[in-house]
């Protein structure tokens, strides 16, 4: 193994690295849910996944995709963090949601599958939405609430209309207020 990352370039070791960890999802499929992958259907996973993120990566390095924070940062003292993200595919979404004090300790979180969602910037907003209702529902006070996706925060903070995920926004907008 240590050949294959001494010598091998970027794409050879995602390659690896990549098949790794789709020969362990299907081992956890077929373990967890007596579900046996073809390796032709393993195999077609990875390529169509490597593909598309260096796609995605490529747009990046291009400017044309999203900037992302780079670096946790902790709150001011007494408050607390909220960190909301999404993870997304045509097929289906999920959210992740942990919140860490001052100190960087994770003091709860939650993750969660919400189904089929038209594209990243619904799913990041339907992530903020459930955070915040979260937040209200476990009795968190005064607290920071980030997510990483430039576009949200840019839609969150404007006072535009927005046609294609208004809904959302206007829903999110509600649930902050409530803590004002």
């Amino acid at each position: 193994m240590g050949i294959i990352f001494e010598s091998g370039d970027k794409i050879e070791m995602q390659s690896f690295v990549m098949t790794l960890w789709m020969i362990w999802h299907a081992r956890n499929k077929l373990l967890f849910e007596g579900i046996c992958m073809k390796t032709e259907v393993t195999v077609d996973w990875v390529r169509a996944y490597l593909r598309e993120f260096n796609q995605r990566k490529k747009k990046n390095e291009n400017g044309a995709g999203q900037e992302l924070v780079k670096k946790w940062q902790p709150p001011a003292r007494n408050l607390l963090k909220i960190n909301v993200d999404a993870a997304w595919s045509e097929e289906k979404a999920g959210i992740g949601i942990i919140v860490r004090n001052e100190n960087g300790e994770i003091m709860a979180a939650m993750a969660e599958g919400i189904g089929k969602m038209l594209s990243i910037e619904l799913a990041e907003l339907v992530a903020v939405s459930i955070g915040l209702q979260w937040a209200k529902e476990v009795g968190i006070g005064a607290f920071i609430l980030e997510s990483d996706l430039v576009n949200v925060v840019q839609r969150l903070n404007s006072r535009e209309v927005d046609l294609s995920v208004g809904h959302v926004v206007d829903e999110v907008r509600k649930h902050g207020d409530e803590f004002q």
